[in-house]
């Protein structure tokens, strides 16, 4: 079996390479605040001391246990990383969090003129990349050696645990970055390897070796990461079964005593130093305080509702939480888990011993030991904080592959496991190559700039707009001439540079409504991120897409205005142009949602359970002194009241001046509120007269409910204030 497992180990090596390649530096998960650990203790000699409030580079990870660390400074010490900050400038218009955005995926702003040969910061990044993919090897190996020795006669099981942490594409995006994981990893399943062969092992005795080695690597796991100290009661149990089968109390205090001795003497002093700074053994507080906690009242059952994406984390979700494998890939990996989970059941119910008595129950109490500790471990942590992620699990990887792969093989007849094992881990490998090239690589790709003349036959709207002495916009697209609250106008910008730019400018897109205020934006830089105006060639045209978010609260019908502009973000200071500082390339009219068969602005403005405000309608929302505002609402009885409420309807000129008025039971007292059953809508109006002398301006309209009898306002989220609806403007009438 050595061949097969030495090619699944290069393969992995080939693909770490292309994740590394196909991941820009600082797009990885976290990786952007564990690169600036390394460079402290590289710089500094020292570890970072954690202060909640203190913005620091490395921000939560700073708190991490520091072996992995130290040797990423150890191997790129010798580099000048002052670059740093420009390298890793922070895209302000980032969308973390938002899977399968369109745009501004990226975490920081590349520049594609800067090649990691050149030295400095990135350099040091793809060097830390490079060992962490041989970390990953590491942890491979160690899977195979795990399942091998656990059962010594399912060589072809040791193979596919073996693939299925190779080529798992989380794994791979995680182990070709720099991140404190992969040291952790390795070293956690390295230790369970040598747990399961000393559970294996019938040699007498308190096998020192074995015991010095395992004290050694478990407290390099425990330095690498808080999650090895999970490996303390795990070998405790192992030590344990292994004294009682020997029937020697002696066997067990000198292996407790020699393990105990080694992991204090090599990470005693990083718990002492977080007690001295932080008042606690691990920091794991400090580190969620400063990471962001939780809101008040978070538990285990808000937890459950994050599962999909804590299950798909484990097999494929890259950069900021923001690209997914695609759906087949996670929907495959769903199915081969549940067969695999079918498969041990089972196993299980028919007491199959598969290795010819030598596995014993105390290996599996020992993996599954260990996986309960480590998922306890990880919903700790992620009811502490926003780390709600299954690639937190990868600690268990090894364990978790070998089951995948007995769970799997115990669907598959002996004669045929050779095949389907190859076959597999091909597939497994393909895949892996697969969603790289075609999900991660192509979305940090900028666009490519065009000629004038290609820009010209792509143009439908041509203009030539000068954004001050350097930027033309020379064209646009907007095919759409409408949009539904709650959805999205796309357009196409072409911009052409004159001049060389060193300062970077980022674009806005506003779209105003008739009443001038802002009801829609969408900020960027160009290219959806990718592109910095500092690397726009001289004399090409830039393609720049955007995607414009219409809020559900845009009021229906009406029109926006979309205007176009450039500005320094670190300024705000716009680009002039000829008409101002913007130009407008179009309307965009917002229908009302009744043309889908719905009420006009539909609402679900909940007053205290009682009762709910559906949708509204505005006659006009441009008035003069003296004019009536039409205002129309809907509402639905939640339950059946036995109070009569009252609406009231302001219109109110910031910050709190009221006026105009109307207070009426619904409908005039018509469809009291204690008459209604639940379920039941009425539609209810309003005639909103403004004085002759209200001053011109905005006002807002604000609505609320109160009880008739006590005047004690319903609540809507706690609040007994009122519900802002909209704005509308005053105007004076002019001759």
């Amino acid at each position: 079996m050595r061949r097969p497992i030495l090619l699944i180990l290069v393969v992995q090596i080939l693909l770490g390479l292309v994740y590394a390649a196909s991941t820009p530096p600082f797009e990885a998960s976290d990786e952007i605040s564990h690169f600036p650990v390394v460079r402290a203790l590289a710089t500094t000699g020292r570890l970072p001391v954690q202060v909640p409030g203190l913005k620091t580079p490395w921000a939560q990870e700073g708190s991490q246990p520091p072996l992995y660390y130290a040797v990423g400074a150890a191997l790129t010490g010798w580099l000048d990383t002052s670059d740093f900050a420009k390298q890793a400038e922070v895209n302000p218009f980032a969308k973390l969090g938002v899977p399968d955005t369109a745009d501004n995926i990226n975490l920081v702003r590349h520049h594609p003129n800067q090649r990691p040969w050149q030295g400095g910061a990135l350099t040091a990044v793809y060097l830390i990349r490079l060992l962490s993919i041989l970390m990953a090897t590491g942890t491979v190996y160690a899977t195979y050696r795990l399942a091998g020795t656990a059962f010594p006669r399912r060589p072809r099981l040791a193979l596919l645990a073996a693939a299925l942490a190779a080529f798992n594409p989380m794994y791979l995006f995680i182990s070709a970055s720099v991140n404190n994981d992969n040291l952790a990893i390795l070293m956690t399943s390295v230790a369970l390897w040598l747990l399961i062969a000393d559970l294996m092992s019938v040699a007498p005795g308190p096998r020192w070796r074995s015991t010095i080695l395992l004290g050694i690597v478990m407290s390099m796991a425990a330095l690498s990461k808080l999650s090895g100290a999970v490996l303390l009661p795990v070998s405790a149990l192992v030590v344990t079964i292994s004294a009682w089968r020997q029937r020697s109390w002696r066997v067990w205090v000198l292996r407790g005593a020699t393990l105990v001795a080694i992991v204090l003497a090599l990470t005693g002093w990083w718990f002492a130093r977080n007690l001295n700074l932080y008042g606690e053994l691990f920091g794991i507080n400090r580190m969620s305080i400063i990471a962001g906690p939780r809101p008040p009242g978070f538990h285990l059952s808000n937890l459950w509702d994050e599962r999909i994406g804590f299950w798909y984390s484990y097999w494929g979700v890259f950069g900021g939480f923001t690209l997914v494998a695609p759906r087949w890939h996670l929907l495959l990996m769903t199915v081969l888990a549940v067969l695999a989970v079918i498969g041990l059941l089972v196993l299980l119910l028919r007491s199959v011993t598969v290795s010819g008595g030598r596995t014993r129950w105390s290996v599996h109490v020992t993996l599954l030991l260990f996986l309960a500790l480590s998922l306890a471990g990880v919903v700790n942590w992620t009811l502490k904080t926003m780390a709600s992620q299954g690639r937190l699990m990868f600690g268990g990887i090894a364990p978790i592959s070998l089951y995948l792969a007995l769970g799997l093989l115990a669907w598959v007849p002996l004669r045929h496991r050779r095949a389907v094992v190859g076959t597999g881990s091909v597939f497994l490998a393909a895949s892996a190559a697969f969603i790289a090239f075609t999900t991660i690589a192509p979305a940090y790709r900028p666009p490519t700039p065009i000629s004038v003349r290609a820009a010209a036959e792509l143009i439908t709207h041509p203009v030539n707009v000068a954004f001050g002495p350097y930027i033309h916009l020379v064209g646009y697209d907007l095919t759409q001439a409408d949009v539904l609250p709650g959805g999205t106008v796309d357009l196409t910008l072409y911009w052409l540079t004159v001049e060389a730019l060193e300062s970077e400018y980022s674009v806005f897109v506003h779209g105003t409504d008739e009443t001038e205020l802002l009801q829609a934006q969408g900020d960027s830089d160009p290219g959806g991120g990718l592109q910095p105006t500092s690397t726009w060639p001289v004399g090409r045209v830039i393609v720049d897409k955007h995607r414009v978010f219409v809020p559900k609260s845009v009021y229906a019908p009406s029109q926006l205005r979309l205007d176009v502009g450039l500005y320094d973000y670190a300024t705000g200071e716009r680009l002039p142009t000829s008409e101002g500082d913007a130009h407008t390339i179009g309307y965009v009219s917002v229908l009302p949602p009744t043309v889908m068969g719905g009420l006009p602005n539909e609402t679900r403005i909940d007053f205290d359970g009682k009762m709910r405000l559906v949708g509204y309608k505005l006659g006009q929302r441009v008035l003069s002194p003296g004019d009536s505002l039409d205002l129309t609402l809907w509402w639905e009885a939640l339950v059946s009241m036995d109070r009569d409420y009252v609406v009231f309807a302001h219109l109110v000129r910031p910050p709190d001046e009221v006026w105009a008025q109307q207070d009426q039971m619904p409908q005039g007292g018509a469809a009291r509120t204690s008459t209604l059953r639940a379920g039941e809508r009425v539609e209810d109006r309003y005639h909103l007269k403004l004085p002759p002398n209200a001053p011109p301006g905005a006002y807002f309209l604000e609505i609320g409910v109160y009880d008739k009898a006590t005047q004690l306002r319903l609540p809507v989220n706690s609040s007994d204030k009122g519900v802002i609806l909209g704005r509308v403007r005053v105007e004076q009438k002019t001759d």
